[in-house]
């Protein structure tokens, strides 16, 4: 296994509405010409935190990233302001996989 940090993302929630937002990660198997490492077996574990303004964040569930997960969210009625996000990552590697370099892309989206 490896482990790792996701480089922290930050999120401005200027639009003056205060409707909410959440931010998801979804990750592609990682790959290395026809060998591939199922995407599942890379975890997060989201931590968030306030840098200003009146909103509030949340830091998602510990999961794997084997379908779309949210990073960090703020609530309707809660969202104005700046936000930071990021994660701890853990890849666990099977025994069965070649040896090699294998690349994924990970997917941010806010809605």
């Amino acid at each position: 296994s490896a482990t790792g940090t996701l480089p922290q993302a930050t999120v401005v929630d200027l639009r003056g509405t205060n409707v909410g937002w959440s931010l998801t990660g979804q990750l592609e198997d990682f790959a290395q010409g026809t060998n591939t490492i199922a995407n599942s077996n890379l975890a997060w574990t989201p931590s968030a935190a306030k840098v200003s303004g009146s909103g509030a964040v949340t830091a998602g569930a510990a999961a794997d990233l084997g379908d779309t997960r949210t990073l960090c969210s703020a609530v309707s009625g809660s969202s104005a302001g700046t936000f930071t996000c990021d994660a701890g990552l853990k890849l666990n590697i099977p025994d069965s996989v070649a040896p090699g370099e294998y690349a994924a892309t990970l997917t941010l989206t806010l809605a």
